[in-house]
């Protein structure tokens, strides 16, 4: 065995022992708590995908984020870890939104953004605030679906121009993004499995 095969391997123990660790901590927020999981099968954002994504990002209470798809709750919970002025997200299904709302409610006060709103509309037609400066994504729709809600966060872009990033988790619908003109690729983060699509990151940023 090499030594750059050696530190591979230390690298992904340590990558796998610290998800578990925070993946303990979520459920015991969970069960002590009363929160509802956040887990369901259609939905497979990890706990650490936001944190790889916000690497480097230097978040103010100026800063708004929006989760699109943003199911039972999952990152805006790990969202509300940092010091956004507030944090918005948009679900279609409504029983998901309702668990989401809930678990803001119980959660949300001992986070550093206490300010959580979970909104149940259709990301082609909902017009994006002009407020938002940080956008979450993992693949929640592609085809027309996904080119309506680009549309309607270029329609906030003009507007209000601002500096937006946009965390791009599993993305399918990168070239896409690129494709507009309005956002440059700021890095690429691959994850512990770096062959495996859906735990790459890409971040963009608008130009």
């Amino acid at each position: 065995m090499t030594r750059v095969t050696r530190c591979l391997l230390v690298a992904k123990t340590w990558a796998g022992r610290r998800y578990r660790r925070v993946q303990r901590e979520v459920e015991h927020a969970v069960f002590e708590r009363g929160l509802h999981s956040t887990w369901s099968p259609d939905v497979s954002s990890g706990h650490l995908y936001l944190a790889r994504g916000l690497r480097g990002c230097r978040v103010s209470r100026e800063d708004v984020f929006m989760d699109y798809g943003a199911g039972k709750g999952r990152v805006l919970l790990a969202a509300a870890r940092y010091p956004f002025g507030r944090i918005v997200g948009l679900e279609v299904n409504e029983a998901d939104a309702e668990i989401a709302r809930s678990n803001a409610r119980i959660a949300g006060p001992r986070r550093r953004c206490p300010n959580i709103e979970v909104v149940v509309e259709d990301a082609r037609v909902w017009p994006l605030p002009d407020d938002v400066t940080y956008i979450y994504l993992f693949n929640p729709f592609w085809d027309e679906t996904f080119q309506a809600m680009l549309d309607r966060v270029l329609e906030s872009l003009d507007r209000r121009p601002r500096q937006l990033t946009l965390i791009y988790a599993n993305p399918t619908c990168a070239a896409e993004v690129l494709a507009t003109g309005r956002f440059r690729r700021l890095r690429t983060s691959r994850g512990p499995r770096r062959n495996s699509p859906a735990q790459r990151i890409d971040v963009f940023r608008s130009i």
